[in-house]
């Protein structure tokens, strides 16, 4: 705290003697803070003297001899105290401090009494407080001061059984104005009021990519730090360039790279867009070493075909490299541990990248529409990958994620159509929203157990997926979190999950086997809406309401099993487009239990466009399941009824249906291989042959 010298304050001057009366009050007190070191209640005594090379405090005429006396610098450095009573009776100090050579600034004395400790810290105030008058005098010599009459001081301003004042120490005889001129690309420190003759020292601070070339004004050269005699007002200005430096490349045009230096070590921060081809960064700079590529530091340099990064960087700076729209090859050091977001963004030729082993965080963004990437290398001890990480990288085929990762953050690999596996670690708990959404190429993933949560749309438009098994950990399955899944031909949802969004596994136009597990309670909007394979449905009997459009538009929908009442329904639960509730002539039946029928209108009614009827005992359906070998295709059939033969089809349109294998019915189950087909999208089914 410094406040200027007013010509009143000059006046005050030569004042030789303060006198500030206050009262004590008896009590026992608790100890302050530090945050109460310097209070705003502190009573102002103004500029005590210029240049005091010995100042004393003391303190007279408290009817109890013994007072404490403490001073502070304006940081609540303790310079001095007094504990002890220095003799009794009025006009005798009980308590005195001398502090010598006070520079200018601010400072706090505190008053109390009784055994008070001061410290830098805090204060522990033992004993009974004092009735009657104290004066705080001061002198700029070691002579006593006479005390006055006591007068007593608002009691508030001795909170906590301390009273404090300021003062301040000024300036003395003719001063002069060091005054810093307007500058560009950096700034320059002290600047201020000096007394005449005193030395001043300037340095210059040159902003990020900039270097400090030299002095102009009243100062010269290009000395840094620089020191000047204030022997009258003065005015000083600094000027400062770009950190460059000239690089050459395999290209028509070198680098200009610009750089900063903090503590020894360089960043680069710039680099001119027109520079081209092969590109090897300086592992030193000015002798000293290059640890980091700043933000945006070669974003759209779309003429770079490849950038050697010496070892010794740690960190890639946010959108360093955004944009290099021919940059094919990046060698990453394994000296990097932290890559910004957006490091490599829209970097549309790049092939092939090894992140660094070092590195535990795979940031947002940092690969987004790296359309030509075909391979990356996510090193062990990463434990994050951030939203959109992988976004839009269309020729990624294969991506194993490690197993310190929990979460699979939003959209992680988004637009990755070319993604055929994906393994995942056994640590992941969550797949986030859009995490795998329109990986078409995507035909099987096998998601682990101890998984609870599949964000909404988490697989929306992976087209190609031919197989899933939801562990029975799930708990949440977001809306649209299959939606358009058009080759998913076998689903269980678990009894464990508690929460189904909306539409989650709508137009999924393969789906023929679907098995909804006992403590399902509800399938809502639109769930299982344009499942055009869909031909019978067992509802489990926890099942108490449909949403609406629940199976609207399921056109082969002519079996309905339900193993309990009959329940809630939304709009047109089994209804078709144009609101009919079902097509002329198709015949549909809602099979019940007989002690459910009553609830659906008895036998006959027509129920939602079906018509009710008494179920034979309940047979589980036949079950397909297929998934991906390295050879081929593995078929596996369970729940079949011994003695009933069955058969296998297949189509490529969902319309027109083939028989593919037969199976006698000599087993309940049935496992076999086959070669995987030519055709880009084939169906199966099993059915019966009797149907």
């Amino acid at each position: 705290m410094f406040r200027q010298s007013t010509a009143n304050d000059v006046e005050r001057l030569f004042m030789k003697k303060l006198i500030v009366f206050l009262f004590l009050f008896a009590g026992s007190v608790a100890g302050l803070a530090q945050d109460v070191l310097v209070p705003p209640a502190a009573i102002d005594l103004g500029i005590l003297g210029d240049e005091i090379s010995v100042l004393t405090l003391d303190t007279i005429g408290s009817a109890v001899e013994d007072t404490e006396l403490g001073i502070y610098d304006a940081a609540g450095n303790l310079l001095d105290q007094n504990d002890d009573s220095g003799g009794g009776g009025a006009g005798k100090y009980q308590s005195r401090v001398v502090v010598q050579n006070l520079t200018e600034g601010t400072y706090y004395a505190a008053v109390s009494a009784y055994d008070t400790t001061f410290g830098p810290a805090d204060f522990a105030v033992s004993g009974g407080g004092v009735s009657g008058g104290i004066v705080l005098n001061y002198s700029d010599g070691l002579s006593d001061v006479a005390g006055v009459g006591a007068a007593p001081l608002d009691g508030a301003d001795a909170a906590g059984g301390v009273a404090w004042f300021s003062f301040e120490i000024g300036v003395g005889g003719e001063s002069h104005t060091l005054e810093i001129a307007a500058l560009s690309n950096g700034t320059v420190s002290g600047g201020g009021t000096y007394r005449a003759g005193a030395t001043a020292t300037l340095e210059a601070l040159p902003n990020p990519g900039y270097v400090f070339t030299g002095w102009s004004g009243d100062a010269s050269g290009n000395d840094n730090p620089f020191t000047l005699v204030m022997n009258g007002d003065r005015t000083v200005g600094a000027t400062f360039a770009r950190a460059e430096i000239v690089v050459g490349t395999t290209g028509d045009v070198n680098a200009t790279l610009t750089y900063s230096i903090t503590g020894g070590q360089v960043t680069i921060q710039d680099c001119n867009q027109t520079v081209s081809g092969v590109l090897v960064i300086p592992a030193t700079l000015e002798g000293l070493p290059v640890t980091s590529i700043g933000d945006n530091a070669f974003w759209g340099c779309n003429q770079l075909v490849r950038v050697d990064i010496p070892g010794g960087v740690t960190s890639l700076g946010e959108e360093a490299f955004r944009s290099c729209s021919r940059l094919t090859n990046v060698r990453i050091p394994d000296s990097v541990t932290s890559m910004g977001a957006g490091a490599f963004w829209d970097c549309r030729e790049l092939s092939r990248v090894i992140i660094p082993a070092r590195v535990t965080s795979i940031a947002q963004l940092l690969f987004n529409g790296c359309s030509s990437l075909t391979s990356v290398t996510i090193p062990d001890g990463v434990n994050r990958i951030g939203t959109l990480a992988f976004g839009g990288c269309i020729k990624l085929t294969r991506v194993v994620v490690p197993e310190g990762v929990t979460l699979i953050e939003d959209s992680v690999f988004a637009g990755c159509s070319g993604l055929t596996t994906v393994s995942l670690g056994q640590n992941v708990t969550s797949i986030g929203r859009r995490a795998f959404y329109q990986c078409s190429g995507l035909i099987s993933i096998d998601l682990p157990e101890g998984l609870t949560t599949i964000g909404s749309g988490a697989f929306d438009f992976c087209i190609s997926m031919e197989s899933l098994t939801i562990p029975a950990s799930v708990t949440s399955i977001g809306s649209s979190a299959f939606y358009n899944c058009r080759s998913l031909v076998s689903v269980t949802i678990p009894a464990t999950v508690s929460s189904l969004g909306d539409q989650a596994f709508a137009r999924c136009i393969a789906l023929t086997d679907l098995h909804i597990s006992e403590g399902i309670t509800s399938l809502g909007f639109g769930m299982f809406l344009g499942c055009f394979a869909l031909e019978r449905v067992d509802l489990p009997e926890s099942i108490t309401s449909l949403g609406d459009f629940a199976f609207m538009d399921c056109r082969a929908l002519t079996v309905v099993n339900f193993l309990g009442s009959a329940p809630s329904v939304g709009r047109l639960p089994f209804g078709f487009s144009g609101g009919q509730p079902s097509p002329p002539g198709l015949e549909r039946a809602a099979s019940v239990q007989p002690q459910y029928a009553a609830s659906f209108g008895g036998v006959g009614a027509d129920w939602n466009g079906f018509t009710v009827g008494i179920s034979a005992p309940p047979q589980a359906p036949p079950r397909l399941a297929i998934s991906s070998s390295p050879d081929g295709l593995v078929f596996e059939i369970y729940s079949l009824a011994i003695g009933r033969a069955y058969e296998i089809e297949v189509s490529s349109d969902l319309q027109s249906w083939t028989s593919f294998r037969s199976l006698g019915g000599e087993e309940s189950e049935y496992t076999f291989s086959i070669a995987r087909p030519a055709a880009a999208r084939t169906f199966y089914r099993v059915v019966a042959a009797d149907r």
